[in-house]
């Protein structure tokens, strides 16, 4: 026979639970309205109050983690209308149990506290496996071949707001949030002989905090450096021995003229630059630069010194954000997904000036001398080249720490591009080299001895050559976010 309990629990406009946090150490020092600051394996402790006096004969009390990863798109629909592409889902879904503080028993009044502790998992399931995705469609968080994915890192708190995309002209936005989630649920009856109760789902509060992301391996060393190369050329008189200062007018016409009688000369330029960074990395970023003479024009020129001189560098991160989000008509039928790509504004690495200034400084240029030592380019050319340097170490580059490592989850994505320009001059001739390519930028090493973060979570990452252990999704050979196939 089944017993009822009357409706206490009816539409509240103010909540019947509050939760109030210990301060972690990491935000003890910090301003006294910003949201406390955890990593992967803190302990978050703190209690739930009750703040509503009413009596409940029968309730059960929850406390729980979420990670909320959402992405909005706004699209151009038929018309003049707009389509609003939406994604949403729990970063710890399936790793982590909600914690039982009051189960099935009465509340008698609002100075009822319940102590907790919770702490963050150093690694979390990717949702698109459809055993933890929590009653979610699997065709929404499935891989294109219907596998499931790795476990991975949870990615720091992180918001974009709304960015307009030139490629289609839609309008995106992305966050990550974490929070602390209590909630109350009161029995209404039961409704058969099973015993199993109806409850009424109050709403629930929600406590923020921010997480950052953090590397389980000792600070990186090796930056996995990556080597470009340039061959360029000038042609000048100024390439002869003894030739400064001004040209005569006949010799200006003929460079004008680029005549066959101005002596030109060939040099290979070589940079090597890094693939890996690392936030909050002490070592200086090793950029690597070294310069061979290929060939010259002619004999008065041959096996004469050339100096080369870098006049300028410039080192910027461009960050590339990617939303998914999702369509559901109104009509019903499936739904459709939209992915959306934004380039964010570049963050210098280097002042403009860094090389002026450090002439200025030493009064000292950076300058390369190298010799061609044949007037051919082939197979019996000579090639003269010059000692490397390293102009990371002589301008003291450092990671900018003001950044957001490189991540990826289902619905969003942030890389990096490296993206540089370095001015040479020769005999009086400019030359510009530069390129840009991707990079990992890795979280912030651990500090104090390392977590023990083994079996599963460990052996689906991935070994790098930068000594870390960098999540499998975040591999330069696979677009982002590669699931919208």
């Amino acid at each position: 026979m089944s017993t009822y309990y009357p409706h206490y629990a009816e539409q509240r406009h103010e909540p019947s639970l509050a939760i109030t946090l210990d301060v972690p150490v990491s935000t003890s020092h910090s301003h006294s309205h910003s949201k406390p600051t955890y990593k992967p394996g803190d302990t978050i402790s703190g209690h739930v109050h009750r703040v509503d006096p009413s009596f409940i004969p029968e309730a059960t009390v929850m406390v729980t983690l979420l990670g909320h990863s959402k992405t909005t798109i706004r699209a151009r629909g038929p018309g003049s209308s707009e389509l609003r592409y939406e994604s949403s889902f729990n970063i710890f879904a399936g790793c982590f149990d909600t914690l039982v503080l009051h189960s099935r028993a009465p509340l008698s009044g609002p100075e009822m506290s319940w102590p907790f502790a919770l702490t963050i998992p150093f690694s979390v399931l990717d949702v698109r496996d459809s055993q933890h995705c929590e009653g979610e469609r699997a065709s929404f968080y499935a891989s294109p071949d219907g596998s499931s994915g790795p476990s991975f890192i949870p990615p720091a708190t992180f918001a974009v707001a709304e960015e307009f995309s030139y490629e289609d002209g839609s309008r995106a936005s992305a966050s990550i949030e974490y929070m602390v989630q209590a909630k109350i649920e009161i029995a209404q009856g039961y409704y058969d002989e099973t015993g199993k109760p109806f409850v009424q789902k109050v709403d629930p509060v929600t406590s923020p905090f921010t997480l950052t992301s953090v590397s389980y391996s000792p600070p990186m060393t090796d930056f996995g450096n990556k080597v470009e190369t340039f061959q360029r050329g000038v042609s000048t008189f100024r390439l002869i021995p003894g030739v400064e200062g001004k040209l005569s007018l006949a010799q200006k016409t003929r460079q004008a003229l680029l005549s066959s009688r101005v002596p030109s000369f060939v040099m290979r330029a070589s940079v090597s630059l890094p693939r890996f960074l690392q936030v909050g990395n002490p070592e200086a970023i090793p950029v690597i630069v070294y310069f061979e003479g290929v060939s010259a024009s002619c004999e008065v020129i041959e096996d004469a010194p050339q100096v080369i001189t870098v006049k300028s560098l410039t080192l910027n991160l461009r960050p590339r954000t990617v939303f998914l989000a999702e369509f559901k008509p109104s009509y019903g039928g499936p739904p459709r997904q939209k992915t959306s790509k934004k380039i964010g504004t570049a963050i210098p690495m280097l002042p403009p000036t860094a090389i002026s200034d450090l002439k200025r400084a030493y009064d000292q240029e950076i300058s390369f001398t190298v010799t061609s030592g044949s007037t051919g380019s082939g197979a019996g050319s000579e090639i003269q080249e010059c000692e490397p340097l390293d102009l990371g170490a002589i301008l003291d580059l450092r990671m900018v720490n003001h950044v957001h490592p490189t991540f990826r989850t289902y619905n969003v994505a942030r890389t990096w591009e490296l993206a540089w320009e370095m001015d040479l001059e020769v005999a009086g001739e400019k030359v510009r080299v530069g390129s840009a390519h991707e990079v990992v930028i890795l979280p912030r090493a651990w500090e104090g001895p390392p977590p023990d973060v083994t079996g599963e979570s460990l052996h689906l990452h991935e070994q790098v050559r930068g000594g870390d252990l960098l999540p499998g999704y975040a591999r330069r050979d696979e677009e982002l976010p590669a699931y919208s196939a």
